[in-house]
């Protein structure tokens, strides 16, 4: 079972993810996933991000072992808004700086 949760100005609104909503939601699907959110939280806040998308997840080995843990954390560090900044990163695509330099070397 997975969980994802964006985080919009990470330092404003972290507040926001401790909603009794939000956490009863967590609850409901694992005991655990509630405490891997604030694991996550926690660790996106200590690499100074300012938004974030946090993503995890508990899964039964196979192997009839212990659960499988996974937690995953995307941001950025100056954007406000991950979502956004995302989107714009992958609509300018991966050779944005190079097109505009040769733009730029064109029009000289």
């Amino acid at each position: 079972m997975s969980w994802s949760i964006t985080v919009v100005d990470l330092q404003k609104n972290a507040q926001e993810v401790f909603r009794e909503d939000i956490v009863a939601k967590f609850l409901s699907q694992h005991p655990e996933h509630f405490n891997d959110l604030c694991a996550a939280m926690g660790a996106a806040q200590a690499l100074g991000l300012s938004a974030a998308t946090l993503a995890g997840g508990r899964t039964p080995s196979p192997y009839n072992d212990d659960e499988v843990v996974m937690l995953t954390i995307a941001g950025v560090v100056t954007g406000k808004d991950f979502n956004a900044t995302m989107k714009s990163m992958i609509a300018a695509g991966p050779d944005a700086e190079a097109l505009a330099e040769q733009e730029r070397a064109t029009d000289a």
